[in-house]
């Protein structure tokens, strides 16, 4: 998992008919569960400008892999002492992402949960979980399995546009842990592409499938997908 910040004040079907490939999936779920290791599970309300959580702000910029976290620096966090290691309360916050995409900058909102963990010698950890909604630029690398919560996620959203070097321009909500999660139990990805290209994908298995445009597919439980009838090029 990237670190945020750098210091505390910073086409396969689904139906498989054999018990092997059975056994097998159920491998692979748990090799991703010890290379991808989720999230502490939290309830992330729906967005609400008003409620009263800490205002922060997340940035990615054009060449950027992981967002940046400001305004936490005077922050007052809760921790005690747990077998010799600190261990910090989780801090409810808040605020907008800005991300650049092409040389436009676009504005989304985050709202979740900010952790702090103690990494020993005196090193402290930052990660963000949450939601991010709006529009906003997802680093991807499709050489690579993404992260994937054991959970079911809250993405639903539209690809719109894809950059050279591996970055999606997305529309609407998609799960953050640290670097946002396209692709995992409870997705629901659309390629919306403007200039109408196929997609290409890695699912949590390592198997490789394409999107056509107009597409859509969800994940199920067990990470596998499930492309819609309703596909219209």
């Amino acid at each position: 998992m990237a670190i945020v910040g750098s210091d505390r004040q910073g086409d396969v079907k689904w139906y498989v008919p054999c018990i092997v490939a059975l056994a097998a999936g159920l491998v692979a779920i748990v090799v991703v569960w010890v290379v991808f290791p989720p999230a502490q599970n939290v309830y992330v309300p729906p967005f609400d400008p008003d409620d009263d959580r800490k205002e922060i702000s997340l940035r990615l910029d054009d060449d950027a892999t992981s967002y940046v976290i400001a305004g936490m620096e005077e922050a007052t966090v809760n921790s005690k002492i747990v077998n010799g290691k600190v261990v910090y309360d989780p801090v409810e916050v808040r605020g907008p992402v800005t991300s650049i995409f092409r040389d436009v900058e676009y504005k989304a909102k985050f709202k979740g949960i900010w952790q702090l963990r103690d990494t020993g010698g005196g090193g402290v950890e930052q990660t963000v979980v949450g939601t991010l909604t709006g529009t906003a630029t997802v680093p991807w690398d499709a050489s690579k399995k993404p992260a994937a919560d054991h959970a079911a996620v809250t993405t639903k959203c539209k690809i719109l546009d894809e950059h050279p070097n591996g970055r999606f321009l997305i529309e609407g909500t998609l799960s953050l842990v640290n670097r946002p999660i396209l692709i995992g139990p409870g997705a629901t990805i659309e390629n919306a592409r403007t200039d109408k290209k196929p997609m290409t994908f890695l699912d949590t298995f390592g198997n490789r499938h394409t999107l056509l445009p107009g597409g859509k597919v969800t994940v199920d439980s067990a990470g596998q997908w499930v492309e819609s009838d309703d596909v219209k090029p």
